[in-house]
């Protein structure tokens, strides 16, 4: 995820220009009251260096500084006039980008995100013609995070028999364009303790930054009524995946046996490929 060889720097850097104008941070600013800056980290470099940590396989301020000075020249669009940025007089220290992030606000990182998925996949859908609508994946994971206080508060670690475990535990849902590849913002919520969410609640909550003609694909794990409703409620078309014990429920025993293409599928692992919706012509038809 954060090779080297994953992903071009210099590319990224040229697509995060184009699906973000200036024009959008003074706008950003005004809107979220923030104070402009004229210096070297203007909000729009911060926000690209933070996108190059990611990128870059050291994942370091000093990599991150570096890759700045060498590339001045190519980012003037993203900053505001400064005399030692014309002179290319920028220094490698990482005092100055290390206090710009930390007071940057997670709430542009979010406003920010959201802009340029909506930007590039406006762009990347109008090279599809043949798409008639986009299609989303909805999925979730759970990543380790560093043990610290904060974190160790807000995304307590799980336990078994042996006891507590040791490492901060966050759960994370997040939507895939299947034609383009773009991720929509996540969600992310606790697994464990008093404040643990579901995978459902989150994948809940992320309906809303789809596209009002998107088609919700999902596995098994949300192939409940609880989500089901929640996605028809939005006024999206959904295809999901049913565990042989809720397809049995929904069309009962004498209709999952009569179907011995959904029990060939049942077989290896015990999921069911039935679709939520209406049956005709001997298929299902999402819905």
């Amino acid at each position: 995820m954060t090779s080297p060889y994953c992903c071009d720097p210099d590319l990224a850097a040229q697509v995060f220009q184009q699906a973000t104008s200036p024009a959008f941070f003074d706008q950003l600013e005004r809107e979220h009251q923030l104070r402009p800056r004229r210096g070297i980290y203007t909000l729009a470099v911060v926000i690209w260096l933070m996108i190059y940590q990611r990128l870059d396989s050291k994942r370091t301020l000093s990599s991150a500084v570096h890759w700045l000075v060498r590339h001045a020249h190519s980012l003037q669009p993203l900053s505001s006039p400064c005399k030692r940025w014309r002179e290319e007089r920028i220094s490698t220290a990482t005092g100055g980008y290390c206090q710009a992030r930390q007071r940057l606000p997670g709430r542009i990182i979010s406003s920010v995100t959201d802009h340029v998925f909506e930007q590039l996949q406006a762009q990347m859908r109008q090279e599809l013609p043949e798409v008639a609508r986009p299609v989303f994946v909805i999925d979730g994971t759970t990543l380790r995070l560093p043990h610290e206080k904060d974190l160790v508060r807000s995304f307590p670690p799980g336990h078994n028999q042996h006891g507590e475990n040791h490492w901060p535990t966050l759960l994370l849902v997040v939507c895939h364009d299947v034609h383009t590849g773009l991720a929509t913002h996540p969600d992310w919520g606790a697994m464990y303790g008093p404040r643990a969410v579901s995978e459902q609640k989150l994948a809940g909550q992320a309906l809303e930054r789809l596209p009002g003609d998107a088609v919700v694909l999902g596995d098994g794990n949300f192939g409940i009524f609880a989500f089901a409703h929640a996605v028809q409620q939005s006024g999206r078309p959904l295809l999901l995946r049913l565990t042989c014990a809720r397809a049995g429920k929904l069309l009962g025993e004498a209709g999952l046996s009569s179907r011995p293409e959904i029990i060939s599928h049942c077989a290896p692992r015990r999921w069911c490929s039935s679709i939520l919706g209406e049956r005709v012509s001997g298929e299902w038809r999402v819905g």
